[in-house]
């Protein structure tokens, strides 16, 4: 089973709308980042998001991508401060590979939490519209088989 890990694009400041959806710049970066996952042929079954606007805005683009037919579903305990062994037990039950579209730093803690089975105080820095790649093998231990900086894919 693989989990795609992806940070959300830039989003506007509280300031300019509370509720925080993708900027135009962020819109971009995601657009971007679909393209790419698209090239690759991800088979990517569910695509999950923290039900804040910016998360799911990332999630729905993705998914039409990536997993298309697939609609984007909101799962508790995604959000930034989640704490991420809430989310593990689930996640030894998911067998289809899916696609998480969340935020910092519940990410870092997840990804650092899989790969080095305990919380790391420097975990995987994700960048706004940032992608990984998790592999649990049989045993249900975790690698990763790559990460994706937005700024090394190629700007339209």
């Amino acid at each position: 089973m693989r989990l795609y890990l992806v940070r959300h694009g830039d989003a506007l400041t509280g300031d300019l709308d509370p509720a925080r959806p993708l900027s135009d710049e962020g819109r971009r970066q995601v657009a971007v980042l679909a393209s790419f996952l698209a090239g690759q042929g991800l088979p990517v079954a569910r695509v999950y998001h923290s039900g804040k606007l910016r998360a799911r805005q990332t999630a729905e683009a993705l998914a039409a991508a990536v997993a298309p037919g697939a609609a984007p579903e909101e799962l508790a305990g995604l959000s930034p401060n989640d704490p991420v062994e809430d989310l593990l037990p689930r996640l030894s039950d998911w067998t289809d590979d899916s696609l998480i579209a969340g935020h910092l730093p519940h990410l870092s803690n997840l990804a650092t939490r899989l790969l080095a089975g305990r919380a790391v105080p420097a975990g995987m820095r994700f960048e706004a519209s940032a992608a990984a790649c998790l592999q649990r093998d049989g045993e249900g231990g975790w690698s990763l088989l790559w990460f994706v900086d937005p700024q090394l894919l190629p700007r339209p």
